[in-house]
């Protein structure tokens, strides 16, 4: 296991004068900062190819005219791709035809990996037949290089010494900006007034396509946005909406038109928010705890922003990861990654039903440092016999020193959990050695390469996948609070009177007025603002809150798996709690698990009107909290509002009308799964 180790290390690599080669995807840096990277290290390539599909069409000409700037005399072609049967008939070229003429007519190529979708890179990857190309891999942090010598990958990292200024970064993505005159607080005066010197080229108050930024500055090539946000305890929901909205700003890359790179502060003076965001936002947002004085810096304040604006600088060589101390058993096994969100790791390991399972992870994360030792521990529940963890750098270059090649004769390797970083490392280590790669597309597993295959994802139970997914830095939550009967004569009786008032024509009469027919009746109690439903033989309840309808909405989804096909499994009211806290952080009110991999996050709502404002914040929060879960996770809005299913910014709203038409509910996840994945 340690030959290849040893061989590498032997080794002196040279790279050959090469075409650089780059899929431009929503984020231009993507591309730029790995060109960047690759002139420090191979000076001038012999020609650029950017490959671009329709909707990032518009980035071209601002990469090639960047690109020229620093590299005069290198010609530079744009390509566009297919990615689709529609876009193909137009003459446009699938990614590995296109890489697989490259090869033929320019020789050695230097592939950015970091531009472009991963599973397009991947593919085009796989294309190529010859060894002696290059390819780029880029973290926040480090860039690194890796080629195949014989029968080894050899990967070297460097830093990137040149860096964008906060400007050329909002210049390159064609963002338009401005500096906000009078700020609730002047951050600038206030850093100097407390001798804090800022970056260099730093921007404060900016306002980004309607979103202000306290603070705007780079760190080794990363954007770094700051937000104040002051709360105050009594704001209540308005703290919270807040919330939410800073939460999906930060994950949302539409507004910064796919801005690659990017970091997230966020100061807040309510401990509880700080523990939500940290709860919620899966690293994706470092929130401080800060006591904000509009007036002057306090201490705290003033420490964290030293903190953040001048981190260590990172250790110049690659962490020295040790050999592992396992010995792989000669039995089926998938290879695989484990990051943040973890569902694509469950979903693979799921879907490739192999007994043993082989998880690269990095360990200066603490969250997926911990979630490795998490997978090892309940590796039964996932129906594995073993688990082993592999710590890599960002490059994984030691993939290749701790993964034997033999191991290639029994396993399969999936790409699609994790970093790009690692995927590409994995990608190679299955080229060299011939083992099947395959990726995660909607409900399907697709092998790479000159042997398409598909296979149909399996979903996993609700249960294990909220185990997984919530598992750290949370202790303890609730399940299914409030116990669910799907057999509670309540859900029956008001699916079916839902049912009459929808059929009698008075559907917008519900929840405003008194309704009484065929033995039923909704009714607001005199005095008070409590709605009471009776139904036949004498039976009643009295709906003081939302959780009824949350509960409905459940029982409604569970029903139309009487219709066959997609199963669902469903719960209500999964509220989350983080260690020491005796009350709930957060809480989703119904998950259903399809069968087909797909988790579904409906959030239920009783008070919401046609009301745009109200709306915006409610779509908001259901984005963000969806966000929180995974990638792969549909989100949907219930309101008490009759409309029929529309897609609304990037969530499926549904009316209760809805829910009694099971065919239609189920009709309404099956869009709502592709408007949202494709």
């Amino acid at each position: 296991m340690t030959g290849n180790a040893s061989k590498s290390a032997s080794i002196k690599v040279s790279y050959p004068k090469s075409h650089f080669v780059s899929l431009i995807g929503e984020a231009a840096t993507g591309t730029l900062i790995p060109y960047m990277g690759y002139l420090e290290k191979f000076d001038q390539p012999l020609s650029v190819t950017l490959l671009y599909t329709p909707h990032v069409a518009n980035l071209y000409p601002v990469l090639a005219n960047t690109i020229s700037k620093l590299s005069p005399n290198v010609p530079i072609n744009g390509l566009a791709m297919a990615t689709s049967q529609e876009e193909a008939q137009n003459g446009a070229k699938p990614v590995e035809e296109i890489f697989r003429d490259l090869e033929d007519n320019l020789g050695p190529l230097a592939v950015n990996m970091m531009g472009g979708m991963k599973k397009s890179s991947l593919a085009g990857m796989f294309a190529l037949k010859k060894t002696d190309h290059v390819f780029l891999q880029l973290s926040e942090e480090k860039f690194a290089v890796s080629r195949q010598v014989d029968n080894t990958i050899h990967t070297e990292s460097l830093q990137v010494q040149k860096q964008l200024t906060p400007k050329q970064y909002l210049e390159l993505q064609q963002l338009s900006y401005h500096i906000e005159p009078n700020p609730p607080w002047d951050l600038l005066h206030l850093c100097r007034s407390s001798h804090i010197p800022v970056p260099a080229d730093a921007l404060f108050n900016v306002v980004i396509n309607k979103r202000r930024i306290d603070c705007l500055w780079t760190h080794l090539n990363v954007l770094c946005f700051l937000i104040i946000h002051n709360s105050q305890p009594y704001d209540g929901p308005k703290a919270l909406s807040d919330a939410r909205r800073i939460e999906l700003l930060a994950d949302t890359k539409n507004w910064t038109n796919g801005l690659f790179n990017r970091r997230f502060y966020v100061f807040e003076n309510l401990d509880y928010n700080v523990e939500r965001y940290n709860l919620e936002a899966s690293g994706r947002i470092l929130a401080y705890k800060v006591d904000w004085r509009g007036d002057r810096l306090t201490e705290s304040a003033q420490e964290t922003l030293r903190e953040i604006f001048w981190p260590p600088k990172p250790n110049q060589r690659p962490p020295l990861l040790h050999k592992p101390d396992w010995q792989l058993k000669a039995v089926p096994t998938l290879i695989t990654s484990l990051s943040r969100l973890s569902e694509a790791t469950i979903l693979a390991i799921n879907s490739h039903q192999k007994p043993q399972v082989v998880l690269l992870y990095t360990p200066e994360d603490e969250w997926v440092n911990h979630m490795a030792k998490v997978y090892q521990q309940k590796a039964a529940e996932l129906g594995l016999k073993s688990v082993y963890v592999l710590a890599t750098d960002f490059s994984a270059a030691n993939v290749h020193a701790h993964l034997p090649p033999e191991l290639a004769k029994h396993a399969e390797v999936n790409v699609t959990p994790g970093t790009k970083p690692q995927g590409t490392a994995l990608g190679l280590w299955a080229k060299n050695h011939g083992a099947p790669a395959w990726l995660l597309d909607r409900n399907v597993i697709r092998r790479l390469g000159d042997k398409p295959e598909e296979r149909p994802v399996v979903g996993t139970s609700l249960q294990a996948s909220l185990d997984f997914l919530l598992e750290a830095p949370v202790t303890d939550y609730g399940w299914n609070r409030g116990a669910k009967d799907w057999n509670d004569p309540f859900f029956e009786a008001m699916l079916s009177f839902m049912a009459e008032i929808l059929n009698s024509g008075q559907k917008n009469k519900f929840y405003k007025e008194d309704l009484i027919t065929n033995g039923y009746s909704l009714c607001l109690k005199p005095k008070t603002s409590t709605w009471r439903f009776s139904w036949p033989g004498g039976r009643f309840m009295d709906l003081k809150d939302g959780h009824w309808y949350e509960k409905l909405t459940a029982k409604a989804i569970y029903a139309i798996n009487i219709l066959g096909g997609t199963v669902f499994e469903v719960s209500s009211g999964v509220a989350v709690s983080a260690p020491g806290r005796s009350r709930f952080l957060t809480e989703r009110d119904v998950l259903a698990a399809s069968s087909d991999g797909r988790l579904f996050m409906v959030s239920c709502k009783t008070s919401v009107k046609q009301q745009n404002r109200n709306l915006e914040v409610y779509l908001s929060e259901v984005k963000a909290m969806a966000k929180t879960l995974s990638r792969f996770t549909v989100p949907l809005l219930c309101t008490m509002s009759p409309e029929d299913p529309i897609a609304f910014d990037e969530v499926y709203r549904i009316g209760w009308t809805t829910l009694v038409q099971p065919k239609v509910l189920k009709d309404t996840f099956n869009k709502a799964s592709k408007a949202i994945h494709g």
